[in-house]
């Protein structure tokens, strides 16, 4: 039977769009006022490892991804806070064997949009441009929250699609530890998932949360160049899903990738980041590589 192939291939490309991102400097203190636009371009490709007794072979999927983003540094009664939106588009083909029978989708169209916000809860006091030039980081610690919407490329007809049909929710509580110059970041967090009630049809797709280690080491050089090197741990998110009558129980992750970071200003206002992740180890889901290319506009603030 095919199903059970191909739920292991939806589950991989949703993660690949929408999970296992490595992003250091989130909570890096901003002079209030300070903007960024953002685009971007990202390319994964890789595979899965499934439960022997599933007989999938061959399953992999390749994705095309790029985004458009805006973020502004806020004061939120005395602290530093941050708000993102990200609108991400996406073309994805995924295939797979089972037991010998092919099964293969492409697809493009949006991705889930999401909303984003982080707040500094100590050590991070919001600033205006001109306390920027004297602030001095020291240790900080933040918490965050991001919602992705459901209004990705969804159709309930087919198995695999680019958006998810659901609600999202990511919390993250973060540390930060500056040694000048470098920067320590760490951080734990938890997705939480309503569920997708237009699973083939009329099925329902339920998730369990998705819980996060990530560390970073940060190290920042002359000119406004910074490079990192992180790692992220993360298990659950166990998947039961029903269609037809027909109940599937797919296992949850419980992986590690690492990944590199690379960031230079082309002049006062432009800078280009690099970014590149890998799998280490992976019970179950993706062992994708990832590399991304983003570039980012700021106007306000401070230099």
């Amino acid at each position: 039977m095919l199903k059970p192939a191909l739920l292991l291939l939806a589950a991989m490309t949703a993660s690949a769009l929408q999970a296992q991102e490595l992003e250091p400097r989130s909570y890096a203190n901003l002079p209030v006022g300070t903007r960024f636009l953002l685009t971007g371009y990202s390319y994964s490709e890789g595979g899965i490892l499934a439960d022997p007794a599933v007989r999938l072979e061959n399953a992999d999927a390749k994705v095309h991804a790029g985004f458009v983003g805006y973020l502004q540094a806020l004061d939120v009664a005395g602290r530093s806070a941050r708000l993102k939106l990200l609108v991400p588009y996406a073309r994805l083909s995924a295939s797979g064997l089972l037991a010998g029978q092919p099964g293969e989708r492409e697809v493009s169209g949006p991705a889930d949009p999401a909303l984003g916000f982080s707040l500094n809860l100590y050590g991070a006091p919001a600033v205006s441009p001109a306390e920027f030039a004297d602030y001095q980081q020291n240790l900080s610690v933040a918490v965050s929250f991001l919602l992705r919407s459901p209004l990705g490329q969804y159709d309930k007809e087919r198995l695999v699609n680019i958006g998810t049909n659901r609600w999202t929710l990511r919390s993250e509580v973060a540390l930060s530890k500056t040694l000048r110059p470098w920067t320590f970041d760490a951080s734990l967090a938890a997705s939480f998932f309503t569920d997708n009630n237009e699973f083939l049809g009329d099925g329902t797709r339920e998730q369990e949360p998705i819980y996060a280690l990530q560390l970073h080491a940060i190290h920042d050089f002359p000119s406004g160049m910074w490079a990192s090197l992180g790692g992220t741990y993360y298990e659950g998110g166990e998947v039961n899903s029903t269609s037809n009558g027909e109940s599937t129980r797919l296992v949850g992750p419980r992986n590690s990738r690492i990944g590199a970071t690379f960031s230079f200003p082309v002049n006062a206002k432009n800078s280009i980041r690099l970014q590149g992740n890998t799998s280490v180890s992976t019970r179950a889901g993706t062992t994708f590589d990832v590399g991304s290319l983003v570039w980012q506009h700021r106007w306000g603030g401070s230099k």
